[in-house]
């Protein structure tokens, strides 16, 4: 009897004494595809936990109790499992002589320099012999070149001069164009994206930021911030000391003084920075900009050299800039006049630092390892494959993902997840005659977006067209890889992304590309093109097949989908029409009532409570979470309406399929749709991560995104049979769609 049999009978005489909530309409499926399915739900749930208790408990107790988290990891989740197994897959592609890595047909000239470049670029990560060769080189010299753009009298970093003004607006400029163009770490993020009002063009938008830390709060906390500066203390003795391993000794005084130097500077710069609350809201967040008024705002800065020197030559500068926080670059020039030469270019160099430090060999990314230990908790470093894979990824994702798709998204994939979107699309424009609080003239136009919304599924079709070895072929062409230079590939592939990016600013939208490669493991919804975005990589199990039954692809897949479909009319994306413009198409009275609808969620959200380090408690901000907790609730009532659709169409199973699956008897279909759904969600976390993503992260943490959710479902509680006032049943729910 093999494993999966001796587990599937386990469990279901353990089952044999539950209540039967609900009769199979259809028969039981024995196919080997439905046996692993029924293992794998078998092992994540735990059948003695009341479901109307603790829903996450009850699918995930298996999860909870079997699971650990792997050393240079801090989380394991379902996400991070598929991702896992996707990048297994390509670690196979990018593997010279694996069994499995592509081989160009003869002749073939675009996939034969397809696969040598991104075979050269995992194997020069993977080779630790050259890494440790070259030393800390290579990010000495990167340091260098900041102390020359920018030199200082009194300088830790070398290069003195004694002819230096106080002040030094052009070699400032000078130095963060510089930084901008390789996709440094700088006092500001940019980004290329559609133009609110005219979402067929790109706009370039400056974004606040330079801070070392995830986040502005992070800066209060004392302990966190004496250990930041003895990380950067140790980094600086590393890669501009001697070099040489610490073991038990302290960071010569020197360093511990520029380590302080850098993070005081970086307390400064939190002071004026907004709450990440504060940066979700698009009535805020498009306020154009011509170089001039930035001039004004920034003194301290020639805007025209800073951004002449980031760009190619080939680009032609903009001379209009969004700027959502024009404050902050008000704030940010008293900053600049009030802070010395030496701490800025100390500053700098430690952002090139923690930028460019985790390509060196060890010891020189130790100080680098304590921060992320620091503020997730992971214990350990990954397995460099992973390390490398994940650059490849990031460099060349549409060129492996080329291969991705061949191998992973197969047969009628494709017309599947479109027609589970299509369904989804049907179940939003069906219910919107339900609610009484939207009126007619808004009813019209949400019908005309949800119509309107554009579906992409699987991979990019231009810039590049992944399915292609000639269009990746040209679109990488410009980009160098060598195949004994793992850091220069780094210094090469950021400038690379950046210079394409400047590019596109003059050109229109490009509405068949996507932002992710496509083995990546998640999914988006652009509200400047009104279109949800499906990589392949998502569209993998457990999250979906072509062989599942129906309830389980709409319990999962379903759900993101009902989710992306959602963020066209959460407090957000629901503020951009049909045609991806800002626009109010809500009258005075539905928003209201729409505004009134969110409020419970900010206040049943923010309740939400979870254990962080120290055994502090943490609450979920409501506020942050709003958009994702709206388009999760509405996401997963959605797939629910449109898979019962077709399972009360279908009720002898021809069309669809709603088997029952082998030792899940006692459970309904509906059961096993809320089931499936909670599986996604499955997740430990260390306390250090659990407290970046209630500061940071606009999703709630995953046992609230199973839990608050169906606290919110009437579908869940008849499913369960859940007394009115059981904690997965209270009273008072929340609901917007």
């Amino acid at each position: 009897m093999t494993p999966t049999v001796i587990l599937l009978t386990i469990v279901a005489l353990q089952l044999q004494h539950l209540p039967v909530l609900g009769a199979p309409a259809l028969s039981v499926c024995n196919t080997p595809h439905c046996s692993q399915s029924a293992a794998e739900i078998l092992r994540d749930i735990q059948p003695s936990a009341d479901p109307c208790v603790d829903f996450s408990q009850f699918a995930c107790g298996g999860f909870y109790a079997r699971e650990q988290i792997p050393d240079g990891e801090s989380s394991v989740n379902n996400f991070d499992s598929l991702a896992n197994h996707n990048n297994a897959l390509i670690r196979s592609f990018v593997t010279r002589n694996d069994p499995n890595a592509p081989v160009a047909p003869q002749g073939d000239l675009a996939q034969e320099r397809n696969i040598r470049k991104f075979q050269s670029l995992y194997g020069a990560c993977m080779d630790k012999d050259q890494l440790t060769r070259v030393g800390r080189r290579p990010l000495q010299d990167e340091v260098r070149k900041i102390v020359k753009v920018y030199p200082v009298l009194d300088s830790n970093l070398h290069l003195h001069r004694r002819d230096l003004p106080d002040r030094d607006r052009r070699g400032l400029s000078t130095l963060m164009g510089y930084n901008l163009k390789n996709g440094f770490e700088n006092l500001f993020v940019f980004d290329i994206q559609s133009d609110d009002l005219n979402p067929g063009n790109n706009v370039m938008t400056l974004y606040m930021w330079g801070l070392g830390l995830p986040g502005i709060s992070y800066y209060s906390q004392e302990d966190l911030v004496q250990t930041y500066a003895k990380i950067i203390g140790k980094m600086f003795y590393y890669i501009q000391g001697n070099g040489r391993p610490l073991k038990n000794r302290n960071v010569p005084g020197i360093w511990q003084l520029v380590g302080r130097d850098v993070v005081a500077f970086e307390v400064a710069l939190a002071k004026i920075t907004r709450e990440a609350d504060d940066m979700a809201d698009p009535d805020k967040m498009f306020q154009p900009h011509d170089i001039s008024e930035l001039d004004q705002l920034t003194p301290s800065l020639d805007w025209t050299l800073l951004l002449q020197t980031a760009f190619p030559q080939d680009a032609p500068i903009p001379t209009t800039l969004n700027i959502p926080t024009p404050e902050y670059f008000r704030k940010l020039d008293k900053l600049l006049q009030d802070t010395s030469r030496r701490t800025l270019q100390n500053y700098f160099a430690w952002t090139v630092m923690r930028t460019l430090g985790q390509h060196l060999a060890e010891p020189f990314t130790e100080p680098l390892q304590e921060l992320t230990k620091a503020l997730t908790g992971q214990s350990g470093v990954p397995e460099r494959w992973k390390t490398c894979v994940e650059l490849v990824n990031n460099n060349l994702g549409d060129m492996v993902g080329h291969y991705f798709i061949k191998d992973a998204f197969q047969g009628n994939s494709l017309t599947a997840v479109n027609d589970i979107l299509d369904s989804l699309r049907q179940a939003y424009e069906g219910s919107f005659t339900d609610y009484d609080w939207l009126d007619v003239e808004t009813r019209e136009k949400a019908i005309e977006k949800v119509k309107a919304i554009v579906q992409k599924v699987g991979y990019g079709s231009d810039a590049p067209n992944v399915a292609s070895s000639e269009s990746i072929d040209e679109f990488y062409k410009e980009l160098e890889i060598r195949p004994e230079d793992h850091f220069g590939n780094q210094i090469r592939s950021m400038a690379w992304i950046t210079a394409r990016r400047f590019r596109s600013l003059s050109k229109p939208v490009n509405k068949k590309s996507m932002d992710m490669p496509p083995q990546t493991v998640n999914a988006y919804y652009d509200p400047t093109q009104n279109e949800v975005v499906f990589p392949a990589g998502i569209l993998q199990p457990p999250f979906f097949h072509v062989e599942n039954q129906d309830y389980l692809n709409y319990g999962a897949i379903g759900s993101v989908a009902g989710h992306e479909v959602g963020h066209a009319f959460d407090n957000n994306g629901g503020k951009y029409d049909a045609s991806g413009r800002f626009s109010n198409w809500w009258t005075n009275n539905t928003l209201q009532a729409f505004n009134e609808k969110a409020q419970c969620f900010v206040e049943q959200y923010s309740k939400f409570t979870l254990p962080g380090p120290d055994g502090a408690t943490l609450h979920v901000d409501g506020r942050l979470t709003l958009g994702e907790n709206i388009a999760d609730n509405g996401g997963i009532k959605k797939s629910f309406e449109a898979w019962t659709a077709r399972y009360q169409s279908d009720a002898t199973g021809k069309t669809y399929n709603n088997h029952v699956l082998p030792g899940l008897e006692s459970y309904t279909p509906e059961q096993l749709f809320f089931i499936q759904f909670a599986r996604l969600y499955c997740s430990k976390m260390t306390p250090e991560l659990t407290q970046r993503v209630i500061l940071g992260d606009p999703h709630t943490p995953p046992v609230y995104r199973v839990n608050g959710v169906v606290q919110n479902s009437e579908y869940f509680a008849t499913a369960f049979k859940c007394q009115s006032g059981t904690p997965m049943n209270p009273a008072n729910k929340c609901s917007v769609w």
